[in-house]
């Protein structure tokens, strides 16, 4: 089991030492001041990182946090290769593969409880959503508003919380 908590500022009001108790492993990225460090990591060095691909990694076993560097894929070299596979790969295949997706999405009974008491919304919702989104392969408010009868504030939120999540994309 895996929990990844984010924010955009670092603060001693979000993490708070409870937080941090029952998550020992942690990873920070570039932060803006030794303070930021410290808060997330309890140690500096987070504000010396060279940048979006350069993080620490602090495992709960080790004392030292790990420098790690990943790699960054820009938007447009995402596309690049999608379009490429879209032109060279038979379109059968490619139903072949969207089937079995669906197949272990829909079988792999994922509970939205967690994610919609964070976000203050229906499981239901955020399922019944997703099938939808799937079904149309497309994403928009008035295509939730439609579908599932919810107003339009709903509808926006929920598409909001799907982006936020990656499950679509704006």
């Amino acid at each position: 089991m895996h929990l990844i908590i984010a924010t955009q500022r670092p603060s001693v009001d979000v993490i708070t030492w409870l937080i941090k108790a029952n998550v020992p492993s942690r990873i920070a990225f570039t932060v803006a001041s030794l303070v930021d460090s410290r808060t997330i990591l309890d140690k500096m060095w987070a504000e010396d990182l060279l940048g979006k691909w350069d993080m620490l990694y602090s495992p709960s076993w080790s004392i030292e946090p790990e420098r790690m560097q990943w790699v960054l894929v820009e938007t447009e070299e995402v596309e690049s290769v999608v379009h490429h596979i879209k032109r060279t790969i038979d379109p059968a295949m490619l139903e072949d593969i969207y089937d079995k997706s669906i197949v272990e999405w829909e079988s792999s009974n994922f509970d939205w409880s967690i994610v919609a008491w964070e976000y203050d919304e229906d499981p239901k919702i955020l399922d019944e959503a997703i099938k939808v989104c799937r079904e149309a392969w497309k994403a928009s408010t008035s295509l939730l508003q439609r579908r599932l009868k919810l107003w339009y504030a709903r509808a926006a939120r929920v598409i909001d919380i799907l982006e936020e999540m990656w499950i679509v994309w704006p």
